[in-house]
């Protein structure tokens, strides 16, 4: 491998030992130690989520102990295998580099042992196997990010929408390989009155609202430029208006309008839409002209 191809894998090695060194000396939120008590009695589903954090989180303390590290060390491990996949996909492989590795949302919002760590995982590990046309390992990855939050049920039509044939039988199998991955955790739902679906129903459409309507969805979407970055945002709305409509179009808007329509009819999380922002990178990192410019300001 030549010295300029090794930037790369040294990149995503150096953040992933600052974010391991930092993980061992950073408190645990409470989200976090309720996770870990999941960890600590396995099972194919929980009150609010599916299982994946749970699963990360005993991988971890398996082989670092029941420490701080040790919670958030296979997230990490997961989110630098998800770079190293995602960022060959870009044009401009080292503003993708600086925007995967350097966003705030990410560097700092994924050291927390959460639902959203192997979602954004797995979700970019099925993205960068769509890219490459791989159905097998594009199934296996969204059945395991449906593992981790329920909202991953938008992955698969974001993809569908993208392929080129839509008769070609890989599409369905690698949506069949994904039900398969994450059939034991809604055959677990299904027997305890399918309580995670129903808790996030209540938590989302049809939850109390303090901003009804336009006034939630004026709060979407200034939640999604704070977490995302103005710049950022404005070079992603130029780039939804002028396409393509690629895989990186399709995964980007779908999940990024789906939760903004949910902000209006009930309530929606900052974070539902975070694994868009993982598409928002990559469409950037296509882009020319000025929207390329200003991502670059944006990623620094």
């Amino acid at each position: 491998m030549s010295r300029r191809a090794l930037w790369l894998p040294a990149a995503v090695a150096g953040v992933l030992a600052l974010r391991l060194l930092a993980a061992g000396h950073l408190g645990l939120a409470a989200d976090e130690a309720y996770y870990w008590t999941w960890s600590e009695r396995l099972a194919w589903g929980y009150y609010d989520h599916p299982p994946g954090v749970a699963g990360v989180i005993a991988a971890g303390t398996a082989l670092l102990g029941d420490t701080e590290r040790g919670v958030r060390a296979a997230g990490l491990v997961l989110q630098a295998a998800a770079a190293l996949a995602l960022i060959p996909a870009g044009r401009d492989r080292p503003l993708l580099a600086l925007l995967l590795l350097g966003s705030p949302l990410l560097f700092l919002g994924g050291m927390i042992a959460s639902p959203d760590v192997p979602l954004l995982s797995a979700w970019g590990l099925a993205l960068a196997a769509a890219h490459r046309r791989r159905p097998a390992a594009m199934g296996l990855a969204i059945g395991a990010a449906l593992l981790s939050k329920l909202t991953a049920w938008i992955l698969w039509p974001c993809i569908a929408l993208s392929w080129p044939s839509k008769r070609d039988w890989r599409l369905y199998a690698a949506g069949a390989l994904a039900l398969a991955v994450a059939a034991p955790s809604l055959i677990w739902n299904a027997r305890h009155g399918w309580i995670a679906y129903g808790f996030q129903l209540r938590h989302g459409l049809v939850a109390e609202r303090e901003l009804p309507g336009l006034g939630g969805l004026l709060e979407y979407l200034g939640a999604q430029a704070g977490l995302l970055n103005p710049l950022l945002l404005v070079a992603a709305i130029a780039c939804w208006i002028r396409g393509p409509r690629d895989l990186w179009w399709w995964s980007s808007l779908l999940p990024f309008a789906a939760f903004g329509a949910a902000s209006a009819l009930g309530h929606s999380e900052p974070n539902w839409a975070a694994p868009a922002f993982l598409s928002v990178f990559v469409m950037l990192s296509r882009a020319g002209g000025w929207p390329r410019r200003l991502s670059w300001w944006g990623g620094w």
